[in-house]
């Protein structure tokens, strides 16, 4: 196979890559190696390694056009620059609700972690013996 993928496997994986990023920005869980094995099912002839590779190429270009990514998917900058930027940047027009939802996310207040007062959790020393 080879090294430079195809539009439809690049089209195929920039679609899953944002339906992760869409339940990742509304709060819903996802399971990223499900949806890297579903994918492999549609695109045999990548590994499921080349598509995870993949999925940090696309969080580049996420980067890149000042969208949030995939936690979890650190950007690799190292991509088919032209095919990739144009696949990502088509899809994304394509869906309005991507555009609500990082917005909503960037609005969202930062919930305050539940903390336990240390007052409350001291103990006595361990005797010697």
């Amino acid at each position: 196979m080879s090294l430079d993928w195809t539009p439809e496997e690049v089209a195929a994986t920039v679609a899953a890559y944002l339906r992760m990023l869409m339940m990742e920005l509304a709060g819903q869980a996802y399971n990223k190696s499900e949806s890297r094995r579903a994918l492999h099912q549609l695109l045999p002839g990548r590994s499921e390694g080349a598509i995870e590779f993949k999925h940090g190429n696309i969080s580049a270009v996420m980067i890149e056009l000042g969208y949030p990514h995939i936690r979890g998917y650190r950007a690799r900058k190292n991509f088919q620059r032209q095919v990739l930027f144009e696949e990502v940047t088509r899809q994304i027009t394509t869906r309005p609700l991507l555009e609500d939802a990082a917005a909503k996310a960037v609005d969202l207040l930062a919930e305050m972690p539940l903390t336990e007062h240390f007052d409350n959790v001291r103990v006595e020393p361990p005797l010697r013996s």
